[in-house]
């Protein structure tokens, strides 16, 4: 499993690089909610769960709550 740890991922990760989930994670790293996320993008709910999905496979996170701290972590860095 890959490192969870969101201040080593954040570190790892350039948003640059994400390509489909990175206006995902740069809104849920604000405080956007899925629902919120896929009204702002105009995207369905379900394309934004996907998007977020792929995320946490990509990198290596088992949970949303992950998720969210390395949103939170990445935006506020960058």
């Amino acid at each position: 499993k890959a490192n969870s740890n969101p201040e080593d991922i954040s570190r790892e990760i350039d948003l640059a690089e994400l390509s489909n989930g990175n206006e995902v994670l740069q809104l849920l790293g604000t405080g956007f909610g899925g629902t919120e996320i896929a009204a702002r993008l105009e995207q369905s709910p379900r394309t934004v769960e996907t998007y977020m999905k792929r995320l946490k496979k990509k990198l290596g996170l088992s949970n949303n709550r992950e998720l969210l701290r390395v949103a939170i972590r990445l935006t506020n860095t960058g």
